[in-house]
C-alpha cells in the first residue's frame, strides 16, 4: 500500500468531521516551527517546501526574534473553527498571543502573515476577537491582516 493512502487514513477525522479516529491524538507543531517547510531539517529537498521558511530567514535576518516580535499559530486545518475554540481554546490562546506580542514591543500592534487556509482561520481570529474583545482591542493590538494565497472566494 502505498506511504500516501497509509498518511491519509492516519490523519483522518472520524465520519462526524470533528473527532478523532481510535488512537490516534493530533496536533500541530507550534511556533515558527510549525509554519516554515514541509519537510523536516534533514530533508535533502527540505528547501522546495517551504510554506514561511524564506520569510522567517528574512525577517531574522533583519533582526526579528522568535518568541519576542515573531511567532506562529499553527492550527488543525481539518477542524472547523469553533471546534478548534471548543477543543483547545485555540482562538483565545492566539488572541493572548497577539497581546503579548503586542507588550514585547512597546505597544506596537501586530501584523497578522497568513497563508492558504490560515488566512481564513485569521479572518475567522479577527470575528472571534470582535466578539469577545470588542472593535477597540483590534484597533489597539492589529496593524494589518495580510492573507497570501487565501481562498476568499474557495477553492477549485
Amino acid at each position: 500500500e502505498k506511504a500516501k493512502n497509509v498518511w491519509l487514513r492516519h490523519i483522518r477525522l472520524q465520519p462526524d468531521q470533528v473527532s478523532e479516529k481510535s488512537g490516534v491524538k493530533l496536533k500541530p507543531v507550534s511556533g515558527l516551527k510549525g509554519v516554515d517547510y514541509l519537510l523536516p531539517e534533514n530533508s535533502p529537498v527540505k528547501n522546495t517546501a517551504w510554506v514561511f521558511g524564506p520569510i522567517i530567514k528574512l525577517l531574522k535576518k533583519n533582526g526579528y526574534v522568535e518568541g519576542l516580535d515573531l511567532d506562529a499559530a499553527p492550527y488543525d486545518w481539518r477542524l472547523p473553527p469553533v471546534v478548534s475554540e471548543q477543543r483547545n481554546g485555540y482562538f483565545s490562546k492566539t488572541l493572548e498571543q497577539v497581546e503579548q506580542l503586542y507588550k514585547n514591543n512597546n505597544n506596537t500592534p501586530v501584523v497578522l502573515l497568513c497563508h492558504s487556509l490560515g488566512s481564513k482561520a485569521a479572518h475567522y481570529l479577527l470575528n472571534f476577537a470582535l466578539e469577545v474583545k470588542g472593535r477597540s482591542w483590534i484597533d489597539e493590538h492589529i496593524h494589518a491582516y495580510v492573507p497570501i494565497g487565501a481562498p476568499h472566494a474557495g477553492a477549485p
